[in-house]
């Protein structure tokens, strides 16, 4: 999968996808038109041989692969996050979290997202919370830093930069 701006729009490929059961490989791309809120599914290379098309994202089976899923997730809610819908990127990104196993590497990145989008509509508490949940689950030096400037940055925006300066 591949993510690309050109312009006002945004793409989502998928570059050589094969069809379940078959070794019959498809190439599409969802074009996102931030301009005017125009989507357009295009195919490039349509396979003859395999199965119908659904769009849409559904509950995981138990064989699909958390990481891949959480990937595909985080791809879509970029693009809601472009298209300024951080309702529908907040959503996404809650099930890109669902879907991966405790301890993930992918939920530190995750909820920093959700921080941020939280933090830029002024939901400071929410994208205290997100940060904070990170705090006990990965205690390495640097990531450590990563999550304490990220609540220094959280208390300066709300106003106190002298407690920012004690994180």
């Amino acid at each position: 999968m591949k993510f690309e701006q050109v312009g006002s729009v945004s793409y989502v490929t998928w570059d050589g996808v094969f069809s379940y059961g078959t070794n019959s490989a498809a190439t599409f791309q969802l074009q996102f038109d931030r301009a005017n809120g125009n989507v357009t599914l295009a195919f490039g290379a349509v396979a003859v041989a395999g199965n119908g098309w659904l769009v849409g994202v559904a509950a995981p089976a138990p064989n699909v692969d958390p990481a891949v899923l959480s990937q595909a997730l985080g791809s879509l809610a970029g693009v809601w996050v472009e298209l300024g819908r951080d309702d529908e990127a907040l959503g996404v990104y809650r099930r890109a979290l669902q879907s991966l196993p405790e301890g993930h590497a992918a939920i530190f990145d995750i909820r920093l997202a959700m921080a941020r989008i939280l933090q830029a509509r002024g939901e400071f508490e929410a994208a205290q919370a997100q940060v904070e949940a990170l705090l006990p689950l990965y205690t390495t030096p640097v990531r450590q830093a990563e999550l304490r400037v990220s609540l220094a940055e959280l208390t300066e925006a709300r106003g106190d930069a002298a407690a920012a300066l004690t994180m």
